[in-house]
């Protein structure tokens, strides 16, 4: 068993025995200085999250008076779960449940003596997470207020198609509940109205601050340097499962649903895209397969990687060809830089694309022609190329990686518009 797992395990044994000292101790050893510059004047303490460190590291990370260190957010569920049952989710946590609203008085008065030590050790102004609904954080945030100690929210989700807004709502309200902290940053109009109609937050706890992360992306396309490019003419797909974009996720099971007693309507368990997914796929490994001169990547996120959902989707396209390879997590920024071409569907690496001035295609048949799939789509206008069938698909992807583009210092008004309205974020600024 490694150090990590050993530690883990050791802060769920102590804080199932309620040792506040030992549990202080052993997540002290679990905090990293990402940055400390030599006068900083305020220290934050963030629960790493990829696209959070990203963020701060664009934001906070770019001013000389903060100081950043990180602390591992699995050590932090091991808290919780010393106190919480695995029935209590991100989104079932106003769920009125026996003995639910001891455990979690109990679990904040234990963060709350927690904190207090690690403030004081690290010298604490405030604490940062990703958002507001993550089940091991809510008694967080309210422990560190209780102790005077800001806790912010740099929101990390913020893709909310037309349909999933409604669908959200309810989430929010009657599922996830109002957020405990100080303040919420999110990137776009549409998640704070969201929010605010939802009931999450005050409007003055609300502030707009655009997507952080993309500043990089347009300060590399504008910075007037050559753009290293892979030597072969290259392809990136952000893999995609049938669940993408619409309104479920494993993470919410079936007991939301009002057939199971909750709050959301039933008949949204039937939406897939089944047949998009499965035919973009084939689409995408049939061009690596016709076209050995172009190198295919498909970009997938650790699920889909160690749930094997790529390698399975693509052995039943016969299995991949020397040219196509498979990458599961991480940043995907040197990804789409090196990429000539990017495709994918209701992502924000989409966006990061756009602002990275790449060219972006996404699949647009089978179900996305439908009804009422049209809600669910990621409407880029005309920043975007849509292919209306596998084979444009396919010829689409192959003649703009063929000629190789070069990335144009200036947005298009399109690509503005589009970055804008889901970003917050169209300038760098």
């Amino acid at each position: 068993m490694s150090a990590e797992a050993l530690t883990i395990r050791a802060v769920k044994a102590s804080s199932r025995l309620r040792l506040v000292e030992p549990v202080a101790r052993l997540l002290s050893r679990r905090i990293a200085v990402a940055r400390e510059p030599d006068d900083a004047r305020y220290r934050v303490l963030y629960l790493d999250k990829l696209g959070l460190a990203e963020d701060l590291g664009a934001s906070l990370g770019q001013d000389e008076r903060f100081a950043l260190l990180s602390l591992d957010r699995a050590s932090l569920k091991a808290v919780a779960r010393a106190f919480l049952p695995d029935s209590i989710t991100d989104n079932s946590y106003t769920l009125a449940t026996a003995g639910i609203a001891e455990a979690k008085a109990a679990y904040r008065a234990f963060l709350a003596a927690v904190l207090q030590r690690l403030a004081r050790w690290h010298r604490l102004d405030a604490v940062m997470s990703a958002n507001f609904a993550y089940v091991a954080e809510r008694e967080l945030q309210a422990a560190a207020e209780q102790i005077g100690l800001p806790f912010l929210v740099m929101q990390k989700e913020n893709l909310k198609t037309p349909g999933n807004f409604p669908f959200f709502q309810t989430v929010y309200r009657e599922l996830r509940g109002p957020f405990r902290g100080r303040g919420l940053l999110v990137y776009n109009e549409i998640e704070r109205e969201l929010e605010v109609t939802a009931g999450v937050a005050r409007p003055d706890q609300l502030t707009v601050t655009g997507m952080p992360r993309l500043d990089r992306l347009h300060a590399w396309r504008t910075d007037g340097d050559e753009k290293i490019r892979n030597e072969r003419p290259t392809v990136l797909f952000f893999f995609f499962s049938e669940k993408t974009g619409l309104p479920f996720d494993p993470q919410f099971g079936p007991s939301i649903y009002a057939d199971r007693g909750g709050p959301v309507d039933s008949t949204l368990r039937t939406l897939a895209w089944d047949e998009l997914r499965r035919e973009t796929v084939a689409a995408v490994v049939r061009l690596a397969r016709d076209n050995p001169d172009l190198d295919v990547v498909i970009k997938g996120k650790v699920d889909h990687l160690k749930g094997n959902q790529m390698a399975d989707a693509i052995d039943r396209q016969g299995g991949a060809p020397a040219n196509l390879r498979l990458v599961g997590g991480g940043d995907p920024v040197d990804l789409i830089q090196q990429a000539d071409v990017v495709c994918g569907f209701v992502s924000t690496a989409l966006l990061e694309a756009l602002a990275a001035g790449k060219p972006v295609v996404q699949p647009c048949f089978a179900e996305a022609t439908r009804a009422p799939y049209s809600n669910y789509l990621l409407d880029l206008g005309d920043a975007s190329i849509n292919a209306d069938s596998p084979a444009r698909l396919v010829a689409t992807l192959a003649d703009l990686a063929r000629s190789r583009p070069e990335v144009a210092a200036q947005l298009t008004p399109a690509a503005k518009t589009a970055l804008e309205h889901w970003t917050g974020n169209s300038d760098g600024e």
